[in-house]
């Protein structure tokens, strides 16, 4: 589980289907995302750090490394 990104969606009071769809994306896919189950494609992330107005190296470090399209 991403505990950063679980406590950061809770600090901004958004519950997992309210950010999902400021992202683009369905809420089954978010929480899999937030689980560890789906590794979100680079522009996910990239939505998901702007929506919760934080860096997205913050929340997913390994976004510096992450060149694969998945």
């Amino acid at each position: 589980m991403n505990i950063l990104l679980r406590n950061a969606r809770r600090r901004a009071l958004l519950n997992q289907y309210q950010l999902a769809k400021k992202c683009g994306m369905s809420q089954a896919y978010y929480s899999g995302i937030e689980r560890g189950d789906i590794i979100a494609k680079r522009k996910y992330k990239v939505r998901i750090a702007a929506a919760l107005d934080l860096p997205a190296v913050e929340l997913f470090s390994e976004i510096i490394d992450d060149t694969a399209e998945y």
